[in-house]
């Protein structure tokens, strides 16, 4: 009984310190933020923030759109050359940060990069002579968050085709409707739920974006929820914009969910049957093919590409990573420790503290990591603790248990719902002490999850940005703030190596992603 009592009174403890941030970010913002800085802030910079940020969701949202439902559609239902490479493939943009993938696309597309020096020496042109998308813009802000985020839409899309009922999709081939109306008419209104799934996560993502965004040069309201701080020092006036973004995921999530209400509902055993692959043309084929290689040079290729390639030509600067490598080492290590013992607290147990806890987590999780780091601040100016030092840093691990704890309770308890319930119900039957049940066989068949929650909880934390940028020690820089702090200072071949480790640290969790869907009914019935 005690320890029963123990294990609740630990849940309600972790509800509520990974609730703190965002309770007083609320409380702070919407009661304490008024004042002749908010006002300057509205008058001058709000209305060109929001809208920023509302044009990059939307043109992100768009890129995302039309390139992942057609690359799930066309790998899910037609073979063609290469179908089973692109299959997996396509999910190594997740592997790559926003920010890099900004800083390689500044270096490819800027005036001085190879496209344009190109263009200038075969036409004999300067650049003022010819026009040229500004990547330093909203719109090129969108092209890049949409070239690592649109495996989201394309993995629950992929899963949404593949496991939709076969029977309506057959019924309307003996009918001799085409392929085009198919898709139009039967597949894509029942995997709308998926589709919808995928760019909630996707544009969430998109809004909370700190590195690209800044990078770029673009005024979005996480950008300047950063820059009010740091120019103004008001913590209040940054609360009330950092509620601005709790308020946008929220709506967000609540806007796409009521658009999914009545789709997609189907009832039909024969769902789970393969379906027949569509018969394709050679011009089809190789369109197909050209389509999905573009995507991967898109998200993937050139962005890691030109990054491995100038890290290659600058090897004099290797020891410049060396003390961020072990500051990020250290960090991510007890980062994952702390989110790890947070989540096996709240994962193994059910009740009300359980309930609340995930709840509370997944809530910091939606969070942007600006956000929680202007949480952060208020506690640490409420208690009047040092913002530097070994304080600082457990301060930064408070930060990522708040933030990423969500992504270990997922993961373990996913692997719970795969378990057979005799086990755990025998045990409760024989009367097993809670603690030894939990040891014993709870932890063991939570063991794949376990594993997959601390390796991207590590990863996670070894590419985070803003929040480690905010909250960090002075002097005391990560791969990512490295990578970050060059690349804005023009030194991409300093910065290079840093972004090649972390992309290289990405691609971990990636293929463990790509392992798990080849090994289960999702890619075995492709």
């Amino acid at each position: 009984m005690g320890v029963i009592l123990a294990s609740e009174a630990a849940k309600w403890a972790i509800t509520l310190i990974v609730s703190i941030p965002i309770i007083l970010i609320l409380v702070c913002g919407l009661f304490l933020g008024d004042g002749s800085i908010w006002e300057h802030v509205i008058r001058h910079s709000l209305l060109g923030w929001t809208l920023n940020t509302f044009v990059v969701i939307a043109i992100c949202g768009f890129l995302i759109l039309i390139t992942a439902v057609p690359a799930a559609w066309i790998v899910s239902n037609y073979q063609f050359a290469g179908r089973a490479l692109f299959e997996w493939t396509l999910i190594l943009p997740l592997a790559i940060p926003g920010y890099v993938s900004a800083i390689a696309y500044a270096d490819i597309l800027g005036v001085a990069g190879p496209i344009q020096s190109f263009i200038q020496d075969s036409f004999d042109l300067t650049a003022q002579e010819y026009w040229f998308p500004d990547i330093r813009s909203a719109a090129g802000c969108a092209f890049v968050l949409a070239s690592n985020l649109f495996p989201y839409v394309y993995l629950t899309s992929r899963a949404a085709f593949i496991h939709q009922a076969s029977d309506s999709i057959e019924a309307s081939r003996t009918l001799g409707a085409s392929q085009r109306r198919i898709f139009l008419r039967v597949a894509l209104p029942s995997a709308i739920p998926g589709i919808i799934a995928g760019l909630s996560l996707a544009l969430m993502e998109t809004a909370s974006d700190y590195g690209a965004a800044d990078f770029l040069g673009v005024n979005t309201l996480t950008t300047g929820l950063v820059r009010t701080w740091q120019n103004f020092g008001d913590i209040n006036v940054a609360a009330r914009i950092a509620c601005l973004l709790i308020f946008i995921a929220f709506f967000l999530r609540i806007t796409l969910k009521f658009g999914t209400r009545n789709r997609g509902r189907e009832d039909n055993n024969a769902r789970w049957r393969s379906q027949t692959k569509f018969n394709t043309t050679t011009i089809s084929a190789v369109v197909f093919s050209l389509f999905c290689v573009t995507l991967l040079l898109w998200g993937f290729v050139l962005p890691a590409g030109r990054l491995i390639w100038v890290a290659l030509e600058s090897w004099e600067f290797i020891g410049h990573v060396g003390e961020a490598l072990k500051n990020t080492m250290l960090l991510a290590t007890f980062g994952t420790i702390g989110t790890i013992s947070v989540v096996f607290i709240v994962v193994f147990g059910s009740s009300m503290a359980n309930r609340i806890a995930s709840l509370a987590s997944t809530a910091g999780y939606a969070a942007p990591g600006a956000v929680l780091a202007i949480g952060t601040i208020i506690v640490v100016g409420v208690l009047k603790l040092p913002l530097y030092g070994l304080t600082a840093v457990l301060i930064l691990v408070w930060v990522y248990v708040c933030r990423f704890s969500a992504v270990g309770i997922e993961a373990i308890q996913a692997s719970l719902k795969q378990a057979p319930d005799g086990l755990i119900d025998a045990a409760r039957s024989l009367q097993v002490h809670p603690l030894r049940r939990i040891l014993n066989i709870d932890v063991r068949l939570a063991l794949p999850g376990i594993l997959v929650g601390i390796l991207v909880i590590f990863v996670e934390i070894l590419k985070e940005l803003p929040a480690t940028l905010i909250l960090r020690p002075f002097n005391w820089d990560t791969l990512a703030v490295k990578a970050y702090s060059y690349a804005s200072d023009d030194r991409l071949e300093v910065s290079a190596l840093p972004c090649v480790l972390i992309i290289m640290a990405g691609l971990i969790p990636v293929s463990i992603l790509c392992r798990q869907l080849s090994k289960s009914r999702l890619g075995n019935e492709v």
